[in-house]
């Protein structure tokens, strides 16, 4: 069983608050298995079952979305947002997002016990992100990976970004995959 460590649902949990919603009526949503996961404080070093994050991802997609899942784009560039904090910030300053994409596997991780990202940036603007050994993923998180992929890039200064999942194991395919483009570099590169 996959886990998530808890500073992505802390994540999602502030997402909530910034944009004004009700934490306890998003939570009072939740399946009784994973509302029992929020009964205490959610420590963002422990890690926590997969599908308390999955069904407050679909929660907050109802509640503050439409309910068909577009929602988890946006928490995804509002996460990728929170992850570029320090270090990452003051590198990107001085490396392109490409140098920087190229090394966002580091995140996966930290973040999720269960697969394996690889990003890759083999031509000028583009790049391929692969998740490989993760059958169990929810539809809602590849919407969040996707939209964590581009926030990941506007953050790091990449103008006119979009990524898009090419490849989903829900369709039968190996991995998931995902493309994404920018149209030029931001001189300065971060902006939050």
């Amino acid at each position: 069983m996959a886990h998530i460590k808890g500073f992505a649902i802390r994540g999602l949990l502030k997402s909530v608050k910034e944009s004004g919603g009700s934490i306890p009526a998003v939570l009072a949503v939740l399946p009784a298995a994973e509302r029992a996961t929020f009964d205490r404080s959610i420590v963002a070093s422990e890690w926590y079952p997969y599908a308390s994050f999955v069904g407050l991802v679909r929660a907050i997609d109802g509640i503050l979305g439409k309910g068909d899942l577009a929602h988890a784009r946006e928490l995804g560039r509002a996460a990728a947002a929170r992850d570029l904090g320090g270090t990452f910030r003051i590198i990107s300053a001085v490396a392109s997002p490409k140098f920087l994409i190229e090394r966002g596997h580091m995140f996966w991780g930290k973040y999720c016990d269960t697969g394996r990202l690889s990003l890759s940036a083999s031509r000028e603007k583009f790049f391929v992100a692969r998740l490989e050994g993760f059958p169990e993923i929810d539809r809602a998180h590849c919407l969040l990976i996707e939209g964590w992929l581009e926030g990941l890039g506007h953050a790091l200064g990449a103008v006119g970004m979009a990524s898009r999942q090419v490849r989903c194991v829900h369709r039968g395919d190996p991995a998931c995959e995902f493309e994404g483009s920018w149209d030029a570099d931001r001189p300065g590169g971060w902006h939050a």
